[in-house]
Protein backbone atom coordinates (compact mmCIF):
# COMPACT_ATOMS: atom_id res chain seq x y z
CA UNK A 1 0.00 0.00 0.00
CA UNK A 2 1.27 3.41 -1.27
CA UNK A 3 2.59 5.19 2.38
CA UNK A 4 0.52 8.24 1.76
CA UNK A 5 -2.56 6.76 1.27
CA UNK A 6 -1.16 4.40 4.40
CA UNK A 7 -1.12 7.54 6.67
CA UNK A 8 -4.58 8.79 5.50
CA UNK A 9 -6.34 5.28 6.20
CA UNK A 10 -4.64 5.30 9.61
CA UNK A 11 -5.84 9.37 10.46
CA UNK A 12 -9.18 8.51 9.11
CA UNK A 13 -9.17 5.48 11.64
CA UNK A 14 -7.75 7.37 14.77
CA UNK A 15 -11.15 10.36 14.30
CA UNK A 16 -13.68 7.59 13.82
CA UNK A 17 -13.25 6.36 18.04
CA UNK A 18 -13.50 10.16 19.40
CA UNK A 19 -15.92 10.81 17.06
CA UNK A 20 -17.81 7.50 18.01
CA UNK A 21 -17.67 8.83 21.81
CA UNK A 22 -18.73 11.72 21.22
CA UNK A 23 -22.31 10.37 19.62
CA UNK A 24 -22.37 7.73 22.43
CA UNK A 25 -21.63 10.26 25.31
CA UNK A 26 -19.35 7.71 26.93
CA UNK A 27 -17.57 8.39 29.97
CA UNK A 28 -13.60 8.59 30.52
CA UNK A 29 -12.81 5.60 30.98
CA UNK A 30 -14.19 4.37 27.46
CA UNK A 31 -11.81 7.20 25.63
CA UNK A 32 -9.17 5.57 27.51
CA UNK A 33 -9.71 2.54 25.67
CA UNK A 34 -9.78 4.09 22.25
CA UNK A 35 -7.03 6.52 22.72
CA UNK A 36 -5.11 3.04 23.79
CA UNK A 37 -6.35 1.72 20.62
CA UNK A 38 -5.14 3.78 18.53
CA UNK A 39 -2.04 3.80 20.05
CA UNK A 40 -0.44 0.45 18.20
CA UNK A 41 -1.86 2.04 15.15
CA UNK A 42 0.68 5.17 15.57
CA UNK A 43 3.07 2.80 16.06
CA UNK A 44 2.91 0.29 13.33
CA UNK A 45 2.87 3.06 11.46
CA UNK A 46 6.19 4.95 12.22
CA UNK A 47 7.57 1.12 12.11
CA UNK A 48 6.46 1.14 8.18
CA UNK A 49 8.93 3.99 7.59
CA UNK A 50 6.42 7.13 6.48
CA UNK A 51 8.13 10.05 4.75
CA UNK A 52 7.92 12.88 7.56
CA UNK A 53 5.19 14.95 6.18
CA UNK A 54 3.27 11.85 6.29
CA UNK A 55 3.91 11.02 9.67
CA UNK A 56 2.94 14.63 10.81
CA UNK A 57 -0.40 13.85 9.02
CA UNK A 58 -0.71 10.93 10.95
CA UNK A 59 0.45 12.74 14.49
CA UNK A 60 -2.00 15.22 13.66
CA UNK A 61 -5.18 13.15 13.12
CA UNK A 62 -4.31 11.36 16.03
CA UNK A 63 -4.34 14.40 18.14
CA UNK A 64 -7.55 15.62 16.46
CA UNK A 65 -9.43 12.30 17.60
CA UNK A 66 -7.79 12.60 21.46
CA UNK A 67 -9.24 16.19 21.66
CA UNK A 68 -12.25 15.42 20.40
CA UNK A 69 -12.61 12.33 22.73
CA UNK A 70 -11.26 14.60 25.49
CA UNK A 71 -14.57 17.63 24.99
CA UNK A 72 -17.18 14.85 24.31
CA UNK A 73 -16.13 13.57 27.93
CA UNK A 74 -15.98 17.10 29.34
CA UNK A 75 -19.22 18.05 27.72
CA UNK A 76 -20.39 14.89 28.94
CA UNK A 77 -19.40 15.23 33.19
CA UNK A 78 -19.60 19.31 33.01
CA UNK A 79 -23.44 19.07 34.71
CA UNK A 80 -22.04 16.85 37.43
CA UNK A 81 -18.81 18.77 38.29
CA UNK A 82 -21.31 22.14 38.87
CA UNK A 83 -22.96 22.12 42.39
CA UNK A 84 -26.14 23.07 42.78
CA UNK A 85 -27.65 26.21 44.01
CA UNK A 86 -28.69 25.25 46.99
CA UNK A 87 -26.36 22.88 48.04
CA UNK A 88 -24.45 25.34 50.42
CA UNK A 89 -27.31 26.20 52.64
CA UNK A 90 -28.39 24.83 55.74
CA UNK A 91 -29.98 21.96 55.00
CA UNK A 92 -33.55 23.35 56.09
CA UNK A 93 -33.57 26.26 53.26
CA UNK A 94 -33.20 22.62 50.43
CA UNK A 95 -35.97 22.84 47.87
CA UNK A 96 -38.50 19.91 48.70
CA UNK A 97 -37.18 17.22 47.08
CA UNK A 98 -38.27 14.13 48.41
CA UNK A 99 -41.71 12.83 48.39
CA UNK A 100 -43.92 9.88 49.20
CA UNK A 101 -46.13 6.99 46.96
CA UNK A 102 -50.24 7.06 46.89
CA UNK A 103 -51.37 4.43 44.20
CA UNK A 104 -53.98 2.17 43.77
CA UNK A 105 -54.17 -0.74 41.16
CA UNK A 106 -56.45 -2.98 39.50
CA UNK A 107 -56.71 -6.44 39.23
CA UNK A 108 -57.04 -6.82 43.24
CA UNK A 109 -53.74 -5.50 44.08
CA UNK A 110 -53.70 -3.74 47.49
CA UNK A 111 -52.58 0.16 47.66
CA UNK A 112 -49.08 1.37 47.93
CA UNK A 113 -49.57 4.19 50.86
CA UNK A 114 -45.90 5.68 51.72
CA UNK A 115 -42.22 4.55 51.72
CA UNK A 116 -40.45 7.40 49.46
CA UNK A 117 -39.83 8.63 46.13
CA UNK A 118 -38.57 11.89 44.27
CA UNK A 119 -38.64 13.26 40.71
CA UNK A 120 -35.09 13.59 38.37
CA UNK A 121 -34.51 15.53 35.55
CA UNK A 122 -32.77 13.68 32.41
CA UNK A 123 -29.63 15.07 30.38
CA UNK A 124 -32.22 16.04 27.99
CA UNK A 125 -34.52 18.08 29.91
CA UNK A 126 -37.46 15.20 31.11
CA UNK A 127 -38.82 14.91 34.26
CA UNK A 128 -39.49 11.71 35.68
CA UNK A 129 -40.84 10.17 39.09
CA UNK A 130 -38.63 8.14 40.93
CA UNK A 131 -38.67 5.45 43.46
CA UNK A 132 -37.63 1.41 44.34
CA UNK A 133 -39.17 -1.10 42.03
CA UNK A 134 -39.58 -3.72 45.57
CA UNK A 135 -42.28 -1.60 46.80
CA UNK A 136 -45.08 -3.12 44.31
CA UNK A 137 -44.25 -6.22 45.97
CA UNK A 138 -44.54 -7.62 50.15
CA UNK A 139 -42.33 -4.96 50.85
CA UNK A 140 -44.57 -2.03 49.80
CA UNK A 141 -47.72 -3.86 51.19
CA UNK A 142 -48.86 -4.49 47.48
CA UNK A 143 -50.18 -7.95 47.60
CA UNK A 144 -50.02 -9.83 45.10
CA UNK A 145 -46.97 -8.42 43.88
CA UNK A 146 -46.81 -6.66 40.69
CA UNK A 147 -44.54 -7.79 37.66
CA UNK A 148 -42.92 -4.67 35.90
CA UNK A 149 -44.28 -5.80 32.51
CA UNK A 150 -48.01 -5.83 34.28
CA UNK A 151 -47.52 -2.56 35.92
CA UNK A 152 -48.66 -0.15 32.80
CA UNK A 153 -51.68 -2.37 32.47
CA UNK A 154 -53.04 -2.71 36.43
CA UNK A 155 -52.13 0.97 37.27
CA UNK A 156 -55.35 2.68 38.21
CA UNK A 157 -53.46 5.84 39.74
CA UNK A 158 -50.20 6.90 41.09
CA UNK A 159 -49.69 10.34 43.09
CA UNK A 160 -46.08 11.35 44.61
CA UNK A 161 -46.30 14.14 47.03
CA UNK A 162 -44.58 15.93 49.84
CA UNK A 163 -46.02 13.96 52.87
CA UNK A 164 -47.18 17.12 54.69
CA UNK A 165 -48.54 18.56 51.04
CA UNK A 166 -50.99 15.47 49.98
CA UNK A 167 -52.93 18.35 47.71
CA UNK A 168 -49.26 19.34 45.76
CA UNK A 169 -49.72 15.58 44.29
CA UNK A 170 -47.82 15.21 41.04
CA UNK A 171 -49.97 11.96 38.68
CA UNK A 172 -47.58 9.47 37.38
CA UNK A 173 -49.10 8.03 34.12
CA UNK A 174 -46.84 4.49 33.18
CA UNK A 175 -43.35 3.73 33.22
CA UNK A 176 -40.68 5.94 32.03
CA UNK A 177 -38.39 3.78 29.81
CA UNK A 178 -37.75 -0.01 29.50
CA UNK A 179 -35.28 -1.84 30.55
CA UNK A 180 -36.02 -1.50 33.91
CA UNK A 181 -36.94 -5.45 34.21
CA UNK A 182 -33.00 -6.25 34.70
CA UNK A 183 -33.05 -8.34 37.87
CA UNK A 184 -30.11 -6.07 39.19
CA UNK A 185 -32.06 -2.83 39.06
CA UNK A 186 -34.23 -1.72 41.72
CA UNK A 187 -35.27 1.22 39.90
CA UNK A 188 -38.93 2.28 39.28
CA UNK A 189 -39.12 5.21 36.83
CA UNK A 190 -42.51 6.87 35.97
CA UNK A 191 -43.29 9.67 33.56
CA UNK A 192 -45.68 12.46 35.10
CA UNK A 193 -49.12 13.16 33.69
CA UNK A 194 -47.78 16.80 33.78
CA UNK A 195 -44.24 17.78 34.06
CA UNK A 196 -44.99 21.26 33.96
CA UNK A 197 -46.98 20.98 37.36
CA UNK A 198 -44.42 19.81 40.25
CA UNK A 199 -45.88 22.31 42.71
CA UNK A 200 -42.29 23.22 44.02
CA UNK A 201 -40.39 20.28 44.03
CA UNK A 202 -36.96 20.15 42.46
CA UNK A 203 -36.15 17.55 40.28
CA UNK A 204 -32.52 16.40 41.12
CA UNK A 205 -29.86 15.36 38.26
CA UNK A 206 -28.42 12.48 37.33
CA UNK A 207 -24.64 11.59 37.99
CA UNK A 208 -23.51 9.23 35.62
CA UNK A 209 -20.35 8.16 37.70
CA UNK A 210 -20.95 6.00 40.50
CA UNK A 211 -20.23 7.32 43.88
CA UNK A 212 -16.72 6.07 45.79
CA UNK A 213 -15.62 4.65 48.86
CA UNK A 214 -15.02 7.80 51.34
CA UNK A 215 -17.32 10.39 49.03
CA UNK A 216 -19.96 12.55 51.43
CA UNK A 217 -23.46 11.57 50.72
CA UNK A 218 -26.48 12.73 51.52
CA UNK A 219 -29.90 10.56 52.46
CA UNK A 220 -33.17 12.72 52.29
CA UNK A 221 -36.14 11.25 53.80
CA UNK A 222 -39.03 11.34 56.76
CA UNK A 223 -38.73 9.04 59.41
CA UNK A 224 -42.29 7.23 60.39
CA UNK A 225 -41.95 8.30 63.63
CA UNK A 226 -42.63 11.69 62.66
CA UNK A 227 -46.05 12.39 60.87
CA UNK A 228 -45.39 16.54 60.71
CA UNK A 229 -42.10 15.89 59.12
CA UNK A 230 -41.68 17.57 55.48
CA UNK A 231 -38.04 16.57 54.92
CA UNK A 232 -34.91 15.71 56.57
CA UNK A 233 -31.30 15.17 55.82
CA UNK A 234 -29.21 12.68 57.12
CA UNK A 235 -25.19 12.94 56.26
CA UNK A 236 -22.53 10.80 56.06
CA UNK A 237 -19.88 8.77 53.60
CA UNK A 238 -19.46 5.81 51.65
CA UNK A 239 -18.01 3.17 53.33
CA UNK A 240 -18.10 0.41 50.92
CA UNK A 241 -18.79 -0.47 47.38
CA UNK A 242 -20.58 -3.79 47.20
CA UNK A 243 -21.39 -6.65 44.18
CA UNK A 244 -22.94 -4.97 41.44
CA UNK A 245 -24.11 -1.42 41.44
CA UNK A 246 -24.63 -1.28 45.05
CA UNK A 247 -22.94 0.42 48.10
CA UNK A 248 -23.19 0.94 51.94
CA UNK A 249 -22.93 4.47 54.00
CA UNK A 250 -22.79 5.18 57.39
CA UNK A 251 -25.08 8.38 58.72
CA UNK A 252 -26.02 10.76 61.22
CA UNK A 253 -28.05 11.61 62.86
CA UNK A 254 -29.35 7.63 62.97
CA UNK A 255 -32.69 7.08 62.20
CA UNK A 256 -34.90 3.88 61.63
CA UNK A 257 -34.79 3.70 57.83
CA UNK A 258 -38.91 1.98 58.06
CA UNK A 259 -40.51 3.87 55.52
CA UNK A 260 -36.83 5.48 53.46
CA UNK A 261 -37.10 2.70 50.24
CA UNK A 262 -36.83 4.77 47.37
CA UNK A 263 -35.68 7.84 48.99
CA UNK A 264 -32.68 9.80 46.64
CA UNK A 265 -29.52 9.79 47.66
CA UNK A 266 -27.33 13.05 46.38
CA UNK A 267 -23.76 13.64 46.89
CA UNK A 268 -21.75 17.10 47.63
CA UNK A 269 -22.70 18.67 44.79
CA UNK A 270 -26.11 18.05 44.94
CA UNK A 271 -26.47 15.66 42.36
CA UNK A 272 -28.37 12.03 42.48
CA UNK A 273 -26.15 8.96 43.38
CA UNK A 274 -28.40 6.50 44.18
CA UNK A 275 -31.92 5.24 45.44
CA UNK A 276 -32.29 3.86 48.83
CA UNK A 277 -32.50 -0.05 48.69
CA UNK A 278 -30.97 -2.09 51.02
CA UNK A 279 -29.56 -5.73 50.55
CA UNK A 280 -28.09 -6.62 53.59
CA UNK A 281 -28.99 -5.98 57.70
CA UNK A 282 -27.77 -2.57 58.56
CA UNK A 283 -26.63 -2.15 61.88
CA UNK A 284 -28.41 -0.54 64.93
CA UNK A 285 -27.86 1.71 67.72
CA UNK A 286 -30.77 2.03 70.29
CA UNK A 287 -33.20 0.93 67.76
CA UNK A 288 -31.76 3.32 64.86
CA UNK A 289 -29.52 2.60 62.00
CA UNK A 290 -26.35 4.31 61.84
CA UNK A 291 -25.80 2.90 58.40
CA UNK A 292 -27.63 2.22 54.75
CA UNK A 293 -27.77 1.35 51.84
CA UNK A 294 -27.91 2.54 48.06
CA UNK A 295 -27.77 1.85 43.99
CA UNK A 296 -26.05 3.37 41.71
CA UNK A 297 -27.70 6.35 39.66
CA UNK A 298 -25.21 5.78 37.34
CA UNK A 299 -27.04 2.22 36.65
CA UNK A 300 -30.07 3.67 35.17
CA UNK A 301 -27.90 6.16 33.12
CA UNK A 302 -27.91 4.57 29.39
CA UNK A 303 -31.57 4.23 29.73
CA UNK A 304 -32.34 7.50 30.52
CA UNK A 305 -30.32 7.89 27.30
CA UNK A 306 -32.90 5.74 25.59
Amino acid sequence: MNHRLFAAVLGGLACLPAAAHAAAGGDASRLGLLIGLMLPLAFLAWRRGLGSISRAFLLAAVALGVALGLRAGRDDNDAELTPVAWIGKPAAQWPQIVLTNDASFRGGHSALKGASAFLLRTQDGRVLGATARHLIGEAGGVQPEIYLQDLDQVLQSWRMHPRTRPRDAIAMQRIAVPGLDRPDLDWLLLTPADAAQLHGVEPLQVRRRPIAVGETVHLIGCPYSAPRCAQQVYTGRVVERMDGNLFRYEFKPYVNLTGFSGAPLIDAQGHLVGVMTISFRPRELVGKHVEGGGQDAAAIAALLRG
